[in-house]
């Protein structure tokens, strides 16, 4: 299914679809693209729509964290978001109602997530259902701020209020059972998708989040806390929030990697600065023997690592009474 949409062929496609009746979001294995994210990468708006008709969930990341919006112009941004026809279309999988809730709470849009839960004659709509990523309503909402910010800002969408969503959805659930640490399959939380995003609502997300009980020490598969996302995206405000919060600034995940690491691996100086203030240490080294200094991603990292380090070296002499010679 994967390779006819690559290949523009509707004709197998529908044909996959109907007659053979084949997963609409089977993934291809090594970039975890589905049918819907290669169609939406060719722009091919026939197979978008087929594809959505049988039920392509439009919310799925691939392996590299891209979803279908990533590479679409504005004039086909209406075939996912525009709550259309194929939404109307039973899913074996899960109620339609469900499904809208998850795609509006994606996509920001806080009267249609209001006007889901307000709904008596669904049977009680479950805010924790999840799509085939195990992401709820909440984590979707905090997952792709900046994607959908640009799309607001170039006027693509009518509306975009994830904080809005955010708050009907933490409301609606303290009548009920709301679980705003819930992991997905890779682990992570609301609050690690939120830390990974440079935008204005960055702030204000993380922080409504964490008045709601969101846990900063809470590790993906990979070991990493919300720090570690915060600091390799460089979002200053983020990882002052987390470290405001409590965050351990060298706290370690996969191959021993601290925050540090990360954020001087992408070149974040600021990220670099802030995290050195509040106490990270500099000194710290990866399984693999890196340090952070190591890691440096640009001459400006290296200069203030380096300096870091003179300095921690320094006082580390000095406790043990050491000189130079």
């Amino acid at each position: 299914l994967v390779s006819a949409a690559r290949d523009g062929d509707f004709k197998k496609i529908r044909r996959l679809l109907q007659k053979h009746r084949v997963n609409v979001n089977a993934r291809d294995p090594s970039t975890g693209n589905t049918a819907l994210m290669v169609a939406s990468l060719v722009q091919d708006p026939d197979a978008m729509s087929e594809l959505l008709q049988h039920g392509a969930d439009p919310t799925l990341h691939s392996y590299t964290g891209q979803n279908c919006l990533d590479s679409l112009p504005a004039s086909l941004v209406h075939l996912v978001l525009g709550f259309p026809d194929y939404l109307l279309k039973e899913s074996p999988h899960r109620s339609n109602e469900e499904r809208r809730l998850l795609l509006a709470a994606w996509s920001g849009q806080r009267e249609e997530v209001q006007h889901l839960l307000s709904q008596t004659g669904n049977g009680g709509l479950d805010i924790n259902c999840t799509n085939a990523e195990g992401s709820t309503p909440l984590v979707l909402v905090c997952r792709d701020l900046a994607t959908f910010q640009e799309l607001a800002s170039a006027g693509v969408l009518r509306s975009y209020d994830p904080l809005g969503v955010i708050r009907v959805l933490l409301d609606h659930g303290i009548l009920i059972h709301r679980d705003v640490n819930h992991q997905d399959r890779q682990g992570r939380t609301a609050l690690h998708y939120a830390s990974h995003t440079c935008c204005e609502h960055t702030a204000a997300v993380i922080s409504l989040l964490l008045q709601n009980e969101a846990k900063v020490d809470i590790k993906d598969k990979h070991g990493f806390s919300p720090l570690h996302f915060a600091s390799q995206a460089g979002s200053v405000d983020a990882i002052q929030l987390l470290l405001d919060a409590g965050a351990d600034p060298s706290a370690t995940g996969l191959g021993g990697i601290a925050p540090l690491h990360l954020a001087a691996s992408a070149g974040k100086i600021a990220a670099v600065r802030l995290l050195l203030e509040r106490g990270a240490d500099v000194l710290s080294f990866a399984q693999d023997g890196k340090s952070p200094l190591c890691c440096a991603g640009s001459t400006d990292v290296y200069s203030v690592l380096r300096r870091a380090v003179e300095s921690a070296l320094c006082e580390r002499a000095d406790k043990l009474r050491l000189t130079p010679l």
